[in-house]
């Protein structure tokens, strides 16, 4: 029988227990291995940006949630930290879109969100890499019902009387883009990430904990990337086109 060794952040396993180990399990996504990306809508060989997700974590002793990215390509008129997240509403029935989001079912937004923090650990013209940081509720403090009759166009009488209806919603990226320019719509030049799918009738936190791929301690993940080589970065990068991933300048 294998022991289990208690963190010192508890001085019991009843504490552990009573906290559901939040300081010292972190659910986290590993979306490097689901190839997620916010990308350039009109890239070319001469001119190409592409920011590849690895890591959503929610740290949920803190209530902050984390997302590790790495971005290459040309960065210079790019700041990492005018990215935004977007709560959006899949409701296939009406004809709203995530102008940028080349991805299927996605409509009505919801709300956005810019970081709260941007840590860089590389920050160069051609290469970004490191983390933007939001507090929960930030992301997911939005309401989960919505009424029939508030949005338009909408044919309340389809469904009798206006009343309360769930849709499913997602957690989408867009990298160093503005946020809004229309009152249902993301305008921007990159293609958006989905970061989470939240069901109706669920909740974001049982969405997150029924998504994660595995539990992470608070700050391991961050040292796991900072500490990379070029070689172990460049790991991520290996799909890209032929005529870029060969063009030494791609790589700074």
């Amino acid at each position: 029988m294998k022991t289990l060794r208690l963190h010192p952040f508890y001085s019991s396993y009843r504490e552990l227990v009573k906290d559901d180990n939040k300081r010292s399990a972190c659910p986290t996504i590993d979306l490097a291995s689901m190839n997620k990306q916010s990308a350039y809508k009109y890239n070319r060989p001469n001119y190409f940006l592409q920011c590849r997700l690895t890591m959503l974590q929610w740290d949920r002793h803190a209530q902050l949630v984390r997302l590790y990215f790495d971005a290459r390509g040309d960065l210079e008129s790019r700041q990492a930290d005018s990215s935004f997240a977007a709560v959006v509403m899949d409701r296939p029935e009406h004809n709203y879109h995530l102008r940028g989001a080349k991805q299927p079912g996605m409509s009505d937004l919801v709300q956005t969100s810019r970081s709260e923090e941007c840590n860089l650990w590389i920050s160069t013209s051609r290469h970004n890499k490191g983390c933007l940081v939001w507090h929960e509720q930030e992301l997911f403090e939005s309401p989960y019902e919505f009424s029939v009759s508030a949005y338009k166009p909408c044919d309340a009488s389809r469904y009798g009387k206006p009343h309360k209806i769930l849709w499913n919603k997602a957690l989408v990226f867009c990298y160093a883009n503005a946020v809004v320019s229309g009152p249902h719509h993301l305008d921007a030049d990159c293609t958006c990430a989905e970061l989470l799918k939240i069901p109706a009738n669920s909740h974001y936190k049982d969405a997150f904990l029924a998504q994660c791929t595995s539990f992470e301690l608070p700050g391991a993940t961050a040292e796991t990337l900072k500490n990379q080589n070029e070689q172990q970065s460049r790991l991520l990068w290996h799909s890209l086109p032929d005529e870029i991933h060969g063009n030494p300048n791609w790589w700074g």
